[in-house]
């Protein structure tokens, strides 16, 4: 920017092609299958503080082969492969309530493979590819959803946007593509999302060549806010430091709809109602979504906020997207608000303040 100010252009480099990779799979035809189910589940665990993994590992290991047991606070996840998927998943539901569970037939899955090698020479294009295939020495994961959030993390400076967030939570292995895409020594990966933690921490143990850092963003507000903050002349723990620091002050607020009447915390919900979601708990639901939205950033803005960012969805047009930016200024004159359409479904509005 200081060189275009000075009146220096710097010309825009040629788009480089990099045409795909011919798939490198040793002996796949002849690979035998012992334990065919790969078996994965999260549990909410009901006595988190006492639980003993070292125990339910040396059962599961008895079970199966490649086991990955991940604890985080009351959320466990767990990934195995074995001939008993319903006697594991049972065993989980013994320490608490199931959140999510996938099993998946691999020898199936095999048979699909060798097929697809018969019927084509190259593997699938990925989505990112260094310029060159050369190794990069920083690089950042992204879990996102609406095509306008994704390309807002991008001019941040994410180098590899994985699709997904609620209801659509990625496997493991589009965290491990995503870290054999981007190539790098050191590389941040932001999963936006709570239920997605533990999925984006198991690269940790799954890969070894690259320094990976998860920094545990549960909302797409706070991924935003920290990547406000990336540096990549700065190493990879420095880097977290600093957006963890901007993790802990933000404020995120959720505006989504119900699918049912209940009620959640003293609020009551109608099927259809816009509810207002602030950090993790229901604050507002309405059947009006403007009055709901105004009244979720009441809950957000105060007088201490100084920058308030705004995605809105789909179904939201820009001259409602500018009526709440105004309240927002209404309620703090001071405040920078930054508007961005993010396009995203099931939530009308996703918002950080800090």
């Amino acid at each position: 920017m200081l060189l275009a100010l000075q009146g220096q252009m710097i010309p825009m480099e040629e788009e480089r092609v990099v045409e795909p990779g011919h798939f490198m799979g040793h002996d796949v035809e002849q690979a035998e299958i012992t334990f065919a189910y790969c078996t994965e589940f999260i549990v909410k665990l009901d006595e988190y503080e006492t639980f003993d993994q070292d125990n339910l590992r040396s059962i599961l290991m008895n079970m199966g082969d490649s086991l990955v047991l991940v604890q985080d606070e009351d959320l466990l996840k767990v990934h195995v492969h074995t001939n008993q998927p319903g006697v594991v998943i049972t065993l989980g539901q013994k320490y608490g309530e199931l959140q999510t569970m996938k099993v998946d037939n691999m020898k199936l899955q095999h048979a699909g493979v060798v097929e697809s090698l018969h019927n084509q020479e190259t593997a699938p294009k990925i989505d990112y590819q260094p310029v060159n295939g050369e190794r990069q020495t920083h690089a950042v994961i992204a879990v996102c959803f609406g095509d306008g959030i994704k390309q807002a993390f991008k001019e941040l400076g994410v180098d590899y946007i994985i699709d997904g967030g609620q209801t659509m939570n990625p496997p493991t292995e589009d965290f491990i593509k995503a870290v054999e895409a981007v190539n790098a020594d050191n590389i941040i990966i932001l999963p936006n999302n709570g239920n997605v933690i533990l999925t984006a921490e198991q690269t940790l143990d799954l890969v070894e060549d690259s320094t990976i850092r998860v920094l545990k963003t549960k909302t797409i507000g706070q991924g935003y806010a920290a990547m406000m903050v990336y540096d990549t002349n700065n190493d990879i723990d420095d880097n977290i430091e600093a957006m963890s620091d901007v993790v802990k002050e933000i404020k995120t607020g959720e505006l989504t709809y119900s699918i049912r009447d209940t009620e959640v915390d003293g609020v009551k919900i109608r099927k259809d109602d816009f509810i207002g979601i602030a950090g993790s708990k229901i604050v507002v639901s309405d059947a009006d979504r403007v009055f709901a939205a105004k009244a979720l950033v009441e809950r957000l803005v105060d007088e201490e906020s100084e920058i308030a960012t705004i995605f809105y969805g789909k179904d939201i047009t820009d001259e409602e997207a500018k009526e709440i930016r105004s309240h927002v200024q209404m309620l703090n004159e001071e405040i920078e608000v930054e508007l961005i359409n993010g396009k995203q479904d099931i939530y009308s509005y996703v918002i950080s303040v800090e």
